[in-house]
């Protein structure tokens, strides 16, 4: 992006820089929700299975869209990453014919979410994830708004490319994560897409305090998510 950069962006790209790598996705999730002045955000990557691995949700609320989606198999988040574009709900309590389970679940319980934008992380022609932002209240974004989320998202992607081979191997385990990878019946392992094993290989130097530069896991997975506590 270079002088392209937004002050938004390079705010999130400075925090995924500054942070240790333990706190790097909490803080991630917290300076986007900052920075783009919105109420819930979460982070996730695409993986070789049919589910999302969520590295990060800013709270309780965040979580909870995570978990609809991932029980609809449906929603604007999951349409985002799977078609490289962004995703731009601005009032859920319409009908939304594309995603009738989604639509469902929301109503049942997140009632008071207004409005979901969904963003791909992209490298290149290449998607590796997604970030989900929510509003209480209804409303849409200007061009200029989307501008600064699709900024913000490359910011996210150059931060994570820093730290990833350290959030790969498990010491750094993903935040707030469920369901959305490991499923209702428990955790099970799912392994990085090949894009992001392709960025890693590529990543810039530039890493987060403490986050040390080793391979891949041997059996190439990633680590097991926490249970539900």
């Amino acid at each position: 992006m270079g002088a392209r950069r937004s002050t938004a962006a390079q705010t999130v790209l400075n925090v995924a820089r500054s942070s240790p790598c333990p706190e790097v996705l909490r803080a991630l999730c917290r300076t986007v929700c900052e920075a783009l002045s919105v109420d819930g955000a979460t982070l996730s990557l695409l993986t070789d299975t049919p589910s999302r691995q969520l590295l990060c949700a800013s709270d309780a609320t965040a979580l909870c869209l995570e978990e609809v989606q991932f029980t609809a198999a449906e929603g604007p988040c999951i349409t985002a990453a799977a078609e490289g574009t962004p995703v731009l709900v601005e009032d859920l309590r319409e009908d939304l014919g594309r995603w009738p389970f989604f639509s469902a679940g929301m109503n049942e319980r997140l009632p008071d979410v207004g409005a979901v934008y969904a963003f791909p992380l992209s490298l290149g022609d290449e998607t590796l994830g997604s970030m989900d932002l929510l509003r209480h209240d209804r409303g849409g974004l200007d061009d200029r708004a989307v501008r600064e989320c699709r900024h913000v998202a490359d910011a996210v992607v150059e931060g994570l490319l820093s730290t990833l081979t350290e959030l790969l191997t498990g010491s750094a385990p993903p935040v707030g994560n469920r369901r959305t990878s490991s499923g209702p019946t428990g955790p099970r392992r799912t392994r990085p897409s090949g894009s992001w094993q392709r960025a890693s290989a590529s990543a810039s130097p530039t890493r987060s305090p403490g986050c040390a530069r080793r391979p891949f896991a041997a059996d190439g997975h990633w680590p097991r998510s926490p249970r539900p506590s």
